[in-house]
């Protein structure tokens, strides 16, 4: 709802009133003047361009006005809101002057508030030498800067050209992907890539980005990841490019939440005192830490603690002098969190590389998805009811509307169905319009007390429901035809906007970069990545092979076995004979992974009445980090007797770890890892069947075969590491599940692996 689209709109309809105001006088109101001016000195020119919100030309004088946007309440404004305002409108005050051989002309800043429409403005008269004054006290500094800034970018360059890959050899495929990848950004495409474990593809992507900032192609990489461990891969690349000679600033970005000083203060200047100096203190602590280039969470605390800032915001205002930025998913996708001081409008000097790519799609539904809680709401509403009857009378009116909507979405969804059964889900692809126009009511209503909340024992509640309600506006102008609105109709009654396609939103981000590489080991099958990624079809593709030694990996296939539901409780015990008989053959450490907790569990029942002489670990629902670092360590030496671990596709254990050499022998793969079938799914399934006839591959089949395939991924993690990987699954055996198999897995065995 607060975007870029609500400041123009409160710009022009300022600008009309002033418009319509002069209309009738003497007088002329210009609308969006454009300004341009030159200041040069013997290092640096420096061009200095933008819009006069207004300009009033009376007889007698000249007005330049400048228009902000805000969401305050406008009888608390006062004429030094912002010094800032004050500052841009004297500078266009000074070149308007100086181009026009003015001596005095008079300043107005109007303030708009866009949500009840009020406004009050504010006049000073401007003498030419005290503009000229003022402007030069921000330009001198500002040219020294910028000439630094200069140096740095020319040093920078001289570095990235210098620099040589920091291996004598490339890995199979890795220079393939390497030149794809500088190929992709100079053609301006997107790179859809699949390099499995051992191609270096953190390396192949990063170097030739790199390169590419160096021969001026692009000017900023952001590195974008969904795990904590792909960030430290990246760093480490980095770090290792930066022993080899790289210059380049580079900042890790940590979420507010793990890097806040004072995590119990309100996130505003007038309670945060860590805010309030970083507007007195930020230019200072910039230039200080720009004297490096490497900036990490404990860089940036460091210097944070330095000068009393905040070091969410402070590293947030050290991304915009950084070349390279490491940073989760949603710094990019997020409406909630994205960065707005980059991705407000595209830029052709951006490249985006996408790690772990595989992981985005169900990011971006979630990313791109909104509910609402009615149990929420109720429980707000009667803690507001004394203290702020306003705000409960609204929150009555939503819950009002929520009972009506139930009622109306259960005579529907009987009459779809045809039957009084008890209907716990529904689905239909409206938008609830009346909801959302009393939610926006309620939040334009509330942020009137946000002041007064803070002091609140139900501040907390307050802000939860606030910042729900706002992101449920946000989603709802997202709404389209690859969305539906699903409604859990059980006693706690809950609405979510639900994103069936997020492959539209996330071409939109990727379009506000030059380039995007989206790489994973597990991108398989391609043509589905890149269309539910948001590719185009003349975008890239490139599959790479393993580049470990075939003979390595043994895959054994047993597809006399039906895990399917109806079946499953006929193979617990066979599932336990294959597993005592591949994991006794040789002492190790293994790992079975099974599609769902329940089915896990089951089966090592039946493996417990074998009553083997074995070390058995199992992975439980929840696990905290201590716990999952306790399960992990277990791998770390080879026992006495073989290790077992349980555990689930497509947990915690399921990707993202390395156990190299002997600290796993082989995995165990218990069905094709279809996610649980679920509300959801099914209407992702009937989405896609509409659209492409690839419903069931979309939704079930192609995440299924991820969860395999990485599961499988922690066998093989260097060229040395060798082991096996049995696949117990009847479909494995068909030609529809074969043909998504890596070419590396031929040729597929059917034997277990002999004893030794």
């Amino acid at each position: 709802m607060k975007n870029a689209a609500d400041g123009i709109k409160g710009h022009l309809i300022v600008q009309n009133n002033f418009r319509d105001k002069y209309a009738d006088m003497d007088s002329e109101y210009l609308a969006e003047a454009y300004i341009s001016y030159t200041y040069e000195t013997d290092e640096v020119i420096l061009d200095i361009n933008g819009r006069i919100d207004g300009i009033i030309v009376e007889a007698s004088e000249i007005t330049i006005h400048e228009i902000k946007t805000i969401e305050a309440d406008i009888s608390k404004v006062t004429e030094k809101q912002n010094e800032l305002h004050w500052a841009q409108l004297k500078c266009y005050a000074y070149i308007y002057a100086k181009q026009n051989s003015y001596s005095k002309l008079k300043g107005l800043l109007t303030y708009y508030n866009r949500n009840d429409k009020s406004e009050i403005s504010f006049s000073e008269d401007l003498l030419f030498e005290k503009l000229e004054s003022f402007f030069n006290s921000l330009v001198y500094p500002y040219i020294g800067f910028a000439a630094k800034e200069l140096d740095w970018k020319n040093i920078r360059d001289i570095s990235i050209k210098a620099l040589d890959f920091p291996y004598n050899n490339y890995r199979k495929g890795q220079r393939q992907l390497a030149v794809s990848v500088y190929r992709a950004i100079t053609n301006k495409l997107r790179l859809f890539a699949q390099a499995p474990t051992g191609t270096g593809k953190t390396l192949a992507t990063l170097f030739p980005a790199i390169k590419a900032i160096g021969e001026g192609e692009i000017d900023r990489v952001f590195y974008l990841t969904a795990k904590t461990i792909t960030r430290t891969v990246a760093q480490n690349t980095f770090l290792l490019l930066k022993q080899n000679g790289l210059l380049l600033r580079t900042l890790v970005l940590t979420a507010k939440e793990k890097i806040c000083f004072s995590p119990e203060t309100p996130c505003e200047p007038e309670y945060c005192q860590f805010l309030k100096n970083l507007i007195e203190n930020h230019s200072n602590a910039i230039n200080d830490i720009l004297q490096i280039n490497y900036y990490d969470r404990q860089t940036i605390e460091s210097y944070a603690l330095k000068y009393d800032i905040c070091p969410f915001e402070f590293s947030l205002e050290l991304a915009l002098y950084c070349e390279l930025i490491i940073c989760d998913y949603n710094y990019l996708f997020d409406p909630r969190v994205s960065l707005k001081r980059f991705f407000t409008e595209s830029n052709e000097k951006f490249c985006f590389l996408v790690d772990e790519a595989h992981n985005l799609v169900d990011r971006a539904r979630e990313m791109y998805s909104t509910k609402i809680i009615k149990s929420d709401i109720l429980n707000l509403r009667k803690k507001l009811r004394t203290d702020f009857p306003s705000l409960y009378k609204k929150l009555t009116k939503i819950n009002t509307v929520l009972l009506k909507l139930k009622k109306e979405v259960l005579q529907r969804a009987t009459q779809a169905t045809a039957t009084m059964a008890e209907i716990d889900c529904f689905h239909e692809s409206i938008i609830p319009k009346e909801l959302v126009s009393y939610i926006e009511g309620y939040v334009l209503l509330a942020e009137q007390f946000l002041d007064v909340i803070n002091n609140s024992p139900y501040k907390d509640e307050f802000l939860e429901v606030f910042f729900n309600f706002i992101n449920f506006i946000k989603i709802s102008e997202l709404y389209d035809d690859r969305y539906t609105t699903l409604y859990y109709l059980s006693e706690d009654f809950v609405i979510c906007l639900y994103c069936l396609d997020p492959s539209r939103l996330l071409h939109k981000q990727l379009s506000l970069g030059k380039s995007s590489i989206l790489f994973s080991a597990t991108l398989t099958p391609l043509d589905y990545y890149k269309t539910i990624l948001g590719g185009r079809d003349k975008d890239a593709t490139i599959s790479l092979t393993s580049p470990f030694p075939p003979d390595n990996l043994k895959v054994l296939l047993q597809d006399k076995i039906s895990t399917r539901y109806s079946n499953r409780h006929r193979s617990y015990k066979k599932i336990a004979d294959i597993i005592a008989d591949v994991c006794l053959k040789k002492t190790g450490n293994y790992l079975v992974f099974f599609p769902s907790f329940k089915y896990m569990n089951d089966v090592i029942d039946a493996f417990l009445l074998l009553e083997l002489d074995v070390i058995k670990l199992i992975q439980e629902n929840n696990m905290n980090e201590q716990a999952r670092e306790e399960f992990l360590n277990k791998f770390e030496t080879v026992h006495e007797r073989s290790l077992i671990g349980f555990a689930v596709m497509g947990g915690i254990f399921g990707e993202g770890i390395d156990l190299t050499g002997d600290k796993l022998s082989g995995v165990v793969i218990v069905g094709v890892g279809l996610p649980q079938i679920c509300f959801e799914r099914n209407i992702i399934m009937d989405y896609f069947n509409k659209k492409l006839g690839s419903g069931f591959e979309y939704s079930y089949t192609y995440p299924g075969i991820n969860r395999v395939l990485q599961a499988a991924g922690r066998v093989i993690r260097t060229e040395t590491d060798k082991g096996f990987v049995v696949l117990i699954d009847d479909r494995f055996g068909t030609s529809k599940y074969k043909s998504l198999f890596p070419k590396e897995w031929k040729p597929i065995s059917y034997q277990l692996p002999p004893k030794t």
